[in-house]
């Protein structure tokens, strides 16, 4: 788990190639467009790449991984708004992905990508 900063910014990994194509490096601080408002975010890991990415070419500006609870308390407290969710990473028990991902899929809220 990654400690978060203050209330009024979100901590959040980045992947070299975020940091490559951005000049940003892990300490700093950037301002994050996410659902048409901007998030601060301070950068306080970096990594090779992320497991829904892969290393890009030249057009691939990287990623930045975030938690969603973490920036929807900063929308909500600034722009009375909120994200949802666009991707979930769970860890199921040993044998149990098919019936988990079966039975997420099974509930009428959760759009599967």
């Amino acid at each position: 788990q990654v400690p978060q900063p203050s209330a009024s910014e979100v901590a959040a990994v980045a992947t070299d190639r975020y940091l490559d194509s951005t000049g940003a490096r892990p300490g700093q601080r950037v301002d994050v467009a996410v659902d048409g408002s901007t998030v601060p975010v301070r950068i306080v890991r970096s990594v090779r790449d992320l497991p829904s990415t892969t290393p890009g070419g030249a057009d691939d500006g990287g990623a930045l991984l975030l938690d969603l609870r973490a920036v929807n308390r900063i929308l909500q407290t600034r722009h009375d708004a909120g994200a949802p969710p666009n991707e979930w990473w769970l860890r199921t028990a040993p044998g149990a992905t098919d019936r988990v991902a079966a039975a997420l899929r099974d509930r009428p809220e959760v759009e599967p990508s």
